[in-house]
């Protein structure tokens, strides 16, 4: 794992992300004092050290948040708001069940269930 330098932007975008998920779109223009290309640098950097967690939304931007976490996102399709919801345990248990039988045949599983929704 390699150490991350502690700067001023990097400060500025955790504390951002303590905030809930973000795509870097949201980040950028929540930040407008740091380049974009900065931003996704560092949370490309922030990834591989493990501090944050990229998740890939279908038809969107990758959401960005602070640590591993095991829950899922309503995503809304028209202004990217993200909600954390937390699923059944039954979904849950299902959900790792199904995990642990693909770790016979690949890698480095990992998975994301996320709803993409409007908003009303």
């Amino acid at each position: 794992m390699r150490k991350l330098k502690i700067t001023q932007n990097l400060k500025s975008i955790l504390e951002k992300l303590k905030q809930g998920p973000m795509t870097g779109v949201q980040l950028a223009s929540s930040l407008p004092e740091i380049n974009k290309s900065i931003i996704y640098r560092t949370l490309n950097r922030l990834e591989e050290a493990g501090e944050v967690t990229k998740s890939l939304i279908p038809g969107g931007n990758p959401l960005w948040e602070l640590g591993k976490q095991d829950h899922h996102h309503l995503v809304c399709k028209k202004c990217e708001s993200t909600t954390c919801v937390d699923y059944p345990d039954y979904l849950k248990d299902a959900i790792h069940r199904f995990e642990k039988e693909l770790e016979d045949k690949y890698q480095e599983i990992s998975h994301s269930v996320d709803f993409l929704i409007n908003c009303q």
